[in-house]
């Protein structure tokens, strides 16, 4: 760990694979963001309502 990457984990060659994988598995489980903020029309800056 140094200053640049403070959160950089170090990752051997076998654990690798397995972060690969999750990383896939959350692409595929996602949603697309425009699909995502039409849904959620509450977080537009026009509908926000401040207290």
């Amino acid at each position: 760990m140094d200053r640049k990457h403070p959160a950089a984990v170090a990752v051997g060659a076998d654990a690798a694979a397995g972060y690969a994988a999750l990383a896939e598995l959350a692409w595929e489980l996602g949603t697309p963001f425009t699909q995502w903020w039409e849904a959620h029309p509450q977080y537009l800056r026009e509908n926000h309502v401040t207290t």
